[in-house]
């Protein structure tokens, strides 16, 4: 498929999916019985997110599986809401609109969605290909497990989901087969989800520098949405918040960055700051909340329950913030990032030295090394103007 024509296709398909994702969630909205809420344009911009980024993956490198995969993913949820809109009201209709059982049996489309994010993308990122040949059965595996579990779940009798209706498509004759088979595909997408996690690992330890900086995005994104996967089933949050819709988000938005390679570096800077304020606020809280429960100890009753003892707390602890972060950095960057500790502080011995040295060629040799040592270029050439030009290489 040619660059021009890869593109027209894009934007019609983000056209598509754009007008399915604004009237599936204007009619969710109005069809279920909360009625609108602003989750709802939320949850359709995140969904739009999925869409963009594919769109532009498959705009930039039309071959790339995952441009597509995002692609279906938003389109999917539009229809689905779309579908589950027109089924809603269809069903709870007095004059009894046709189709409300169909619309609902093809609006149960979501389960595709989870399939996509936790197999195939993690199988093709970010290059669009496969680890390796040997990985090959791994990807018809997962076909035939997803297809195994919509076709179960899809033609299973009994009561449709979220719907009091008859699945009008249900085999009641291999109900008993139906359930077995859904156990199998269940286990076998499950087994084959794990196994693309696997892949990702192999991948990030055969990988060059590039790839290991697009693998870091993704997993740094990741890394934000599994503690908020556990945090919110421990406090039993719905899925209906805005954290949940962020994290979601960012899924497509680290996946864009790292296959577009736009400031594909910068993720080092990022995971280095976010481990060390993490760290910070940690601590901080910590050593708050420690000094609060240890001064109402002391001096109960009259400090129990003050204000004037949180607040002076939370000021002596603020005024160990800097020196805290300036030791949690350099620890960071010792245990996690060795390479750029060790190039800051040849720097740091470098500019000493130029404080007191005045021979031009010790200069000369010393700027090199320095910058051989920190850099790792594979040339070096310094040239000096005034009187002094000459090239000096290593």
């Amino acid at each position: 498929m040619g660059q021009q024509r890869a593109r027209r296709l894009a934007w019609g398909l983000w056209l598509l999916g754009f007008v399915l994702n604004v009237a599936g969630g204007a009619w969710y909205a109005g069809a279920v019985k909360d009625g609108f809420s602003p989750f709802t344009v939320v949850i359709t911009l995140v969904y739009l997110s999925f869409l963009t980024v594919g769109v532009l993956i498959m705009a930039h490198i039309p071959r790339h599986p995952i441009g597509w995969i995002f692609c279906v993913i938003g389109i999917n949820f539009g229809l689905n809401n779309l579908l589950n809109s027109y089924a809603e009201r269809a069903i709870d209709s007095p004059n009894g609109l046709p189709g409300g059982a169909i619309a609902a049996w093809f609006g149960w489309l979501w389960i595709i969605n989870l399939f996509l994010l936790g197999t195939y993308l993690l199988q093709f990122f970010p290059t669009g290909r496969l680890p390796s040949p040997r990985w090959r059965p791994l990807a018809w595996l997962t076909g035939v497990g997803i297809f195994i579990v919509w076709f179960a779940e899809y033609f299973a009798p009994g009561q449709l989901p979220d719907f009091e209706r008859e699945n009008p498509f249900g085999i009641a004759a291999a109900r008993d087969l139906l359930a077995v088979a859904d156990v199998i595909g269940l286990v076998l997408t499950a087994l084959c989800a794990l196994l693309s996690v696997a892949s990702v690992v192999v991948r990030f330890r055969h990988a060059q520098q590039i790839e290991r900086q697009q693998i870091k995005w993704f997993a740094f994104a990741v890394s934000l949405l599994l503690p908020y996967m556990i945090f919110a089933s421990q406090v039993e949050l719905a899925p209906t918040d805005y954290g949940f819709a962020l994290v979601i988000a960012l899924t497509p938005a680290s996946v864009g960055l790292a296959i577009l390679r736009y400031r594909l570096y910068e993720i080092d800077r990022i995971i280095n700051r976010t481990l060390v304020y993490s760290l910070l606020s940690a601590i901080l809280v910590g050593a708050d909340l420690l000094l609060i429960a240890t001064i109402e100890q002391l001096f109960q009753p009259i400090a129990s329950g003050s204000d004037l003892v949180v607040a002076g707390s939370t000021l002596a602890v603020a005024a160990f913030i800097q020196p805290l972060r300036r030791r949690i950095q350099s620890t960071v960057d010792r245990r996690f990032y060795r390479h750029k500790y060790d190039a800051t502080r040849t720097l740091e011995a470098f500019s000493a030295r130029l404080r007191d040295e005045i021979d031009l060629a010790t200069l000369t040799t010393e700027l090199q090394a320095t910058v051989i040592e920190t850099m790792q270029p594979e040339h070096v050439s310094l040239w000096l103007r005034d009187g002094l030009s000459k090239g000096l290489s290593g």
